[in-house]
């Protein structure tokens, strides 16, 4: 029987944080060198605010060459899963995930990365003024290694 254990990288992209919405989070760089696959689960909690369009969470994936240069991932290099909070499961301008209202929250959603650039991350940006925000986090999931085990 085939293990995961020994072929799967976790990496923590964004720490969980006790209000997503108390400020903008920069995700951690990703390096996929030696792997073929990444996908980010990222988990929200309940948010103490009343989500609306003008008061969310959206979640952005950027990749990078260097690690230094980031561009909005093009929407043709992002697997998502039809979950609704996943912009009706088209992303646009690299936003991958938004979080506008309270059926949404309370959740991990799933979203893959198939673009050829080296580097990848995740980043979280509020809109709105948050009293009491939404507790979050995201992991990267880097998957096929060159070598095994990991």
């Amino acid at each position: 029987m085939y293990d995961q254990a020994n072929n799967l990288k976790v990496i923590t992209a964004i720490a969980p944080k006790a209000s997503l919405g108390a400020a903008a989070y920069t995700g951690v760089t990703i390096d996929r060198a030696g792997f073929e696959s990444l996908t980010f689960a990222i988990s929200v909690g309940v948010s103490g605010d009343t989500l609306a369009v003008g008061l969310k969470v959206d979640f952005d994936m950027e990749e990078s060459d260097n690690g230094s240069n980031w561009n909005d991932v093009d929407a043709a290099d992002v697997i998502a899963p039809n979950q609704s909070a996943l912009v009706d499961g088209t992303p646009t301008s690299g936003v991958v995930l938004t979080i506008d209202d309270a059926a949404e929250d309370d959740a991990t959603y799933v979203v893959g990365y198939r673009g050829g650039k080296r580097y990848a991350r995740i980043n979280s940006a509020k809109t709105g003024t948050h009293t009491v925000g939404m507790p979050g986090s995201a992991v990267a999931i880097l998957g096929n290694p060159a070598r095994a085990p990991v």
